[in-house]
């Protein structure tokens, strides 16, 4: 039963549809209208079940106290020192406050309504850094001490089982010497094969993850509490065979946790009506302020910041282009024609993706109005005949070149590997044949993007390098331009592309997070909008500084294959010479001759030159890979 669903369909009818993303945060807390006493909580709860259902429909023991365990008729029988010790045995946060170092127990409001519930099915839906886990290991940690029990924890892959676990032995270590230590109160605890802690009170916890095997090995296991976290990056079949164990024994509790992904598991859960949920955003964190929400506002696109900082469901289950955004943005009649005439006053980025003859190899002019700060789509092409598409895709590349003379040409490398290295030869070979300035010369200078490699995001706070996959940060980078209002698009011209973006959406994620996109209508297709998000990543790694972006990755880096096969541990620092800037390029001949098909970038040896930051680089990327290439992470 969550109130909370419905309070956030009221909230936006009260903001007038605004967008949750827009809406200013302490607006949104002030009309969430959150309640901090817990002592009214029970009291709060009962009557909107009342209000909703016409009578109880939560099975509790009320609020987590020593009134559990004591009869009010018989207190008077009981010292002070007795009640207090009841108070521990049946409230997670007194016992905390009396036995766990201040330096590891902070108290705040809304994790200690959370832990002294005592619904028997509880679901958890927190922002980012809300101390969801920090919550949920206490709680198990207490009710392991107190009481003989068997409890499960099922996690989607092992960081979040190793997390729990951790913050379970960290509570231990930090308990006052007084009370017990770690070889007072646990009795073994292993990590292979699987994660488990046998307490001397007998009581039991042991992790599993559904990972890339599902969640067979997790049938079976007997419990009297399962804990579930990140439950919406299960997959449904994990999760229902999770909640056959329930079928088997009714009795069993049910503690579910996860920052949301969509209408998912957690959605429906909370749509139960003998769940007792709880919701808290980011928001409510006692250090939470504008700055913050800043920083968080650019590090995710809106539906990221909406998911993963409100700890809202979204608009929608996987859509990854917002309708909202889409129709602000499309207008009728867009004048094309300027960017010809007007060439200067445009940046004119080439974006490409290689197909076969069934589905044609598209090509989309992106131009970039340096005056208004926006983009529009000046002219596209599709390559589709049959047995010559990628001979008559290089010929289209080099005659669509001559026309706009663009800036920048990026690829998706798809079937066009060697062509992307034919069309560089082709203008290595015209030095010195051509006039300098002619667009053919131009075209040594194409950058292949590959869907499977690795980008590095370097913090402009600075801090390490964070690799992405490519694919991801390709389509985040084309959401948060859209959501930024710059990307406009003509109604009937860019029809096809619309309808791409329309239908776009995360098909589903692998075990290890990894979001796979798609259309969800296979005829749509998505190659017109492969080629778009690929040309703004172009625009994006050389001019991003236009649009004076307020986001953490402002310095971007595409990773070799080289690189990409050594261990994740290795710490390469950023190659100075891929930083997201325009920058003199060096030779083509020479750069040819470097094997520069080891590598997605297609400029690395350059000049010395200043980054976005001001900070001069050296710039010989070859070397710097060899020089550094057993540095190790501090990790």
């Amino acid at each position: 039963m969550s109130n909370d669903i419905e309070n956030t369909r009221e909230l936006k009818k009260s903001f007038g549809n605004t967008p949750l993303s827009k809406i200013y945060w302490r607006d949104y807390l002030e009309a969430k209208n959150y309640g901090s006493d817990i002592n009214s909580m029970c009291e709060e709860c009962i009557q909107s079940q009342i209000a909703k259902y016409g009578k109880r429909q939560i099975e509790c023991k009320g609020l987590a106290s020593a009134d559990m365990l004591v009869d009010e008729k018989l207190k008077h029988l009981f010292s002070d020192e007795d009640m207090d010790t009841a108070e521990q045995l049946a409230n997670p946060y007194a016992w905390a406050n009396r036995n766990i170092h201040k330096k590891k127990f902070t108290e705040r409001w809304y994790q200690e309504m959370f832990t002294r519930c005592t619904s028997k099915r509880l679901t958890l839906r927190c922002g980012r850094r809300a101390g969801k886990s920090y919550a949920m290991a206490l709680k198990m940690l207490h009710r392991a001490m107190m009481t003989e029990c068997k409890i499960l924890v099922v996690t989607p892959y092992e960081v979040q089982a190793e997390e729990l676990m951790n913050l379970i032995l960290e509570f231990v270590w930090a308990l006052n010497p007084d009370y017990g230590d770690y070889d007072s109160i646990i009795e073994k605890f292993i990590k292979s094969p699987t994660y488990f802690m046998k307490f001397k009170n007998h009581s039991r916890i042991r992790a599993f993850t559904t990972g890339a095997s599902g969640a067979g090995s997790v049938r079976g296991q007997a419990a009297d509490i399962i804990v579930l976290d990140e439950v919406d990056y299960m997959s449904e079949a994990d999760f229902n065979s999770i909640l056959a164990i329930l079928a088997d024994n009714p009795n069993v509790e049910l503690w579910v946790a996860s920052t949301p992904n969509g209408k998912s598991q957690l959605y429906r859960l909370e749509e139960l009506e003998d769940y007792r949920s709880f919701h808290f955003p980011s928001f409510v964190l006692p250090h939470y302020n504008d700055k913050l929400d800043r920083e968080f506002k650019g590090q995710f696109t809106d539906i990221g910041y909406v998911q993963e900082v409100m700890a809202e469901f979204g608009e929608g289950e996987s859509s990854v282009f917002q309708d909202y955004f889409i129709d602000k943005n499309t207008t009728k009649g867009l004048d094309r024609k300027d960017v010809i005439m007007n060439r200067d006053r445009y940046i004119v980025v080439l974006g490409g993706d290689w197909n076969d003859d069934k589905n044609g190899t598209r090509l989309l002019a992106i131009a970039f109005d340096k005056e208004t700060k926006q983009f529009i789509i000046a002219d596209r092409r599709r390559v589709s005949k049959e047995g010559w598409t990628q001979v008559a895709a290089v010929q289209e590349i080099i005659e669509f070149n001559r026309k706009y003379n663009f800036d920048y040409v990026y690829l998706d490398e798809g079937y066009g590997v060697s062509n992307i290295q034919f069309i560089k030869q082709y203008a290595i070979d015209k030095r010195g044949v051509l006039p300098v300035g002619h667009p053919d010369l131009k075209l040594s200078e194409i950058v292949g993007i590959n869907f499977s490699s690795k980008v590095e995001v370097i913090p402009v706070e600075g801090g390490e390098p964070i690799k992405k996959d490519m694919k991801t940060y390709l389509v985040e980078n084309a959401v948060r331009l859209l959501e930024r209002d710059v990307l406009k698009f003509d109604m009937e011209y860019d029809r096809e592309l619309l309808a791409q973006m329309n239908a776009y959406v995360i098909l589903r994620k692998t075990p290890t997070g990894k979001p796979v996109y798609g259309c969800d209508d296979t005829k749509t297709g998505d190659h017109d909008l492969d080629a778009y998000m690929v040309g703004l990543l172009g625009w994006s790694m050389e001019n991003s500084t236009f649009l004076n972006h307020a986001v953490t990755d402002t310095l971007v880096k595409l990773v070799s294959r080289e690189e990409m096969r050594e261990s994740e541990l290795v710490n390469e620092s950023i190659g100075p010479g891929l930083f997201a800037t325009a920058m003199n390029r060096k030779s083509p001949t020479r750069l040819f001759n470097s094997k520069i098909n080891r590598y997605n970038r297609a400029t690395f040896d350059k000049n010395n030159t200043q980054g976005l930051l001001g900070i001069t680089r050296d710039t010989n990327v070859l070397a710097h890979t060899r020089n550094n290439k057993n540095r190790r992470s501090e990790f």
